[in-house]
């Protein structure tokens, strides 16, 4: 079988999706999105965003992994690595939540209150993403070393847990609000990014359309057939493991065909400019969408087309001055101390 080409140096690709994908998150929070929740294009495109940045994860792990050859538990659980990615998440988060507690948003001048959002990822749509890739951060060396280890058995039983979680949340009557912080919803979507580093080999197209197919058939039972048919889907349906069938052809097609692609002019820098900072946009966003759905203003005389084209375009500048500020000055003071 063809060997996949460019591992061991940067994919551009990559950034250009995280880009896509970060301004389909801030436009889905909007209430031009609310409007068009129902229509084909947020069902099949927008809504997928968070289950790309699931994928992007597994992949950028593995290829992390990969590069430095590891293979015994202390590289695959090497503090310097471990701690390096904590801090890239954390000190960013900190900071959009002490913002947070500043401007006291629900009351968080409370200490108890603090904690507690601290844990739950702060406030705002969204919050519950620091949470999860916090557990991802620990779980993953064990996904690694499974896919490593058993291949396919081990791909199918992350599978079946996956499913197996979403049935014991529905028996056990988890509240939405507790179903959203545990990772164990987008294992199956991790695992997948990372196989596509693992295989090393090029899955051939006639089983990419064959899972496809399977896949945009489960997406449009559960989010538009009969909902006796969503069980144990019931919370955040369209975005459940299923999808993942219909989500990871798409995305494995795209690194196969364009993993060397690169857009050499402002507008791909641009873009890969915004997926770097991706995550500082998302942050922004949280805060600020917590702030304005309490504000009179939010709800201007400009149409919700316009107003939500704003959003994007204000919050996505802010978040890349914040990435910018975090890699110029934050970064480099604890990358000193790291061990």
């Amino acid at each position: 079988m063809e060997k996949v080409k460019g591992l061991n140096k940067e994919i551009s690709f990559i950034n250009y999706l995280k880009a896509l994908a970060i301004i389909m998150i801030v436009y889905t929070h909007t209430y031009h999105a609310d409007i068009c929740r129902t229509n084909f294009i947020s069902k099949y495109f927008i809504d997928m965003a968070v289950p790309i940045f699931m994928l992007i994860t597994g992949f950028n792990y593995a290829l992390s992994y990969t590069k430095r050859n590891a293979s015994n538990w202390s590289n695959l659980y090497s503090i310097k690595i471990l701690l390096k990615r904590f801090l890239r998440l954390t000190i960013p988060f900190i900071i959009i939540l002490l913002l947070e507690w500043g401007l006291n948003i629900s009351d968080m001048q409370n200490c108890h209150h603090f904690s507690t959002y601290f844990f739950r990822g702060g406030i705002g749509p969204g919050s519950y993403y620091y949470p999860v890739m916090l557990q991802i951060l620990i779980l993953y060396p064990l996904i690694y070393v499974s896919l490593q280890k058993y291949g396919k058995k081990a791909l199918f039983c992350i599978f079946a847990l996956n499913i197996l979680w979403d049935a014991l949340s529905c028996i056990c009557s988890i509240k939405a609000a507790d179903y959203r912080l545990i990772a164990f919803r987008y294992l199956f979507y991790i695992a997948l990014g990372t196989w596509l580093i693992i295989s090393k080999n090029i899955i051939p197209k006639e089983r990419l359309i064959f899972i496809f197919v399977i896949g945009l058939n489960a997406i449009t039972i559960l989010t538009l057939g009969n909902k006796d048919l969503y069980w144990p889907f019931l919370q955040w349906t369209s975005t459940s493991v299923l999808t993942a069938l219909y989500l990871f052809p798409i995305f494995a097609y795209v690194y196969y065909k364009y993993n060397n692609f690169k857009i050499n002019n402002w507008c791909g820098s641009l873009m890969e400019l915004i997926g770097k900072a991706s995550w500082h946009i998302f942050l922004v966003q949280m805060l600020m969408f917590s702030i304005l759905y309490n504000h009179e203003s939010f709800n201007s005389s400009l149409t919700h087309f316009w107003q939500a084209l704003l959003i994007v375009l204000a919050f996505g500048f802010v978040g890349i001055i914040f990435y910018l500020s975090d890699k110029k000055i934050i970064t480099p003071i604890y990358k000193k101390y790291l061990p």
